[in-house]
C-alpha cells in the first residue's frame, strides 16, 4: 500500500476516534434527559372543605399489598414533590404498585389505597376524604407510543429540518401563485398534495413533543372551512395555505407552552401568539390576495387563533394550557 493511501487511512481513523470520543459523553446525555414516564396528581375533595397539600410522598411497592414499600427516592431528575393542591413524579422508572401519603393542612396524614400505573405519562385524580384517599388513573401517554418518542428525539429534529426547508419551499411556491391567481387545487395538484404530505409529516413530529397538537391544528382548520363558506372563498385553496401556515407557527407554539410553567410567563405566552397571528395572517395575504385580501385574511387567522387558544385552555390538566 502507497505512502499516500497509509496517509489517508491514518486520517479517517483519526477522524472516526474523534468523532467516537464526542458522540459517546454525548450518548451519555441523551440518556440523562430523554423522555422519562411520570405522575401527575390533581386533587377533589369530598365531603369536607379543600385543603392545602404541605408535603407527602410516593410510596414504591414490589408487592400489591405494598407491605415492603419505600419512598420514591430523588436521583438526578427523578422526583415526587407537590404545591398546594397537586402532586408530580417523574422517574427513571417505577416500581408495580403504588401509595400516596400526604400531608394536608388541617394536620392529618392520609394514606391512598394501592393503584398501578397504566400510561407512560399517568395523569391520577385523588379523591380526599376524612378518613382517607382514593387514587384513580384518568387518561395519558400510552406505553406504545414510547418507542416513537424516542425515536422522534433521534430522528425527528433531522427530519423537521429536511421536512422544514420542503416547507420554506411551498411558502415561497404559494406566495407565487398567489400573485398570479393560481392558488387553485385544479390548476397545481401537486402543490397542494405535496402541501398535505408535508404538513401531516411536521404536525406528527410536533405532537410528540406536544400531544394536542394535532388536535389544536384541526380546532383552527374547522374554523376556517366555516370561515371559508362564510366568505364565499374556495374551501380547499383556503383549508391548505391555512394548514401550510401553520408548519410557519409550530415551532413558536413548542417554544410558547413551556413558558406557561408561571404566571408571570403570560405575557411571553401572548407575545408568541401575537407574532403567530401576525405571520399567518401575511402568508394567507399574500398567498390568497385575490380570494380575501390582506383585511380578510387578518380577520379569518384571529378567529382561528383564537378558537385554538380557547381550546388549548379547555383541554384537561396537563395536557392544555393551563390557567
Amino acid at each position: 500500500m502507497s505512502d499516500t493511501n497509509n496517509s489517508t487511512w491514518n486520517r479517517l481513523l483519526l477522524w472516526g476516534v474523534g468523532l467516537l470520543v464526542l458522540i459517546t459523553p454525548f450518548s451519555s446525555a441523551q440518556a440523562d434527559i430523554g423522555p422519562k414516564p411520570s405522575m401527575d396528581f390533581t386533587f377533589e375533595f369530598v365531603d369536607m372543605t379543600s385543603l392545602s397539600i404541605l408535603g407527602g410522598a410516593l410510596i414504591e411497592c414490589e408487592d400489591s399489598a405494598c407491605k415492603d414499600g419505600s419512598p420514591l427516592e430523588e436521583l438526578g431528575p427523578q422526583y415526587f414533590s407537590c404545591e398546594q393542591d397537586a402532586c408530580h413524579s417523574l422517574a427513571y422508572g417505577y416500581a408495580p404498585y403504588h401509595r400516596l401519603v400526604i400531608d394536608f393542612s388541617d394536620g392529618k396524614t392520609r394514606q391512598s389505597n394501592v393503584f398501578e400505573k397504566r400510561a407512560y405519562n399517568a395523569n391520577y385524580t385523588v379523591t380526599v376524604q376524612p378518613d382517607g384517599m382514593q387514587v384513580k388513573e384518568g387518561w395519558g401517554t400510552p406505553e406504545w407510543l414510547v418507542g416513537g418518542m424516542m425515536l422522534g428525539l433521534v430522528v425527528g429534529p433531522v427530519l423537521l429540518c429536511l421536512v422544514g426547508l420542503g416547507g420554506i419551499a411551498l411558502v415561497i411556491f404559494f406566495i407565487i401563485r398567489g400573485s398570479q391567481g393560481k392558488v387553485h387545487f385544479s390548476q397545481s395538484k401537486a402543490l397542494f398534495i405535496l402541501t398535505w404530505i408535508v404538513s401531516l409529516i411536521i404536525l406528527v413530529i410536533g405532537s410528540l413533543f406536544y400531544t394536542p397538537l394535532l388536535f389544536l391544528v384541526t380546532v383552527e382548520a374547522v374554523v376556517v372551512i366555516i370561515g371559508a363558506k362564510l366568505l364565499k372563498a374556495p374551501k380547499l385553496s383556503i383549508f391548505t395555505v391555512t394548514l401550510l401556515a401553520n408548519l410557519l407557527t409550530i415551532p413558536l407554539t413548542l417554544i410558547a407552552i413551556p413558558s406557561l410553567s408561571t404566571n408571570a410567563s403570560y405575557w411571553s405566552f401572548l407575545l408568541f401568539w401575537l407574532i403567530a397571528w401576525f405571520i399567518e395572517s401575511i402568508f394567507l395575504g399574500l398567498s390568497l390576495r385575490q380570494e380575501l385580501g390582506f383585511g380578510k385574511a387578518f380577520g379569518l387567522a384571529l378567529v382561528m387563533n383564537l378558537a385554538s387558544l380557547a381550546a388549548g385552555f379547555i383541554l384537561p390538566a396537563g395536557m392544555g394550557f393551563g390557567l
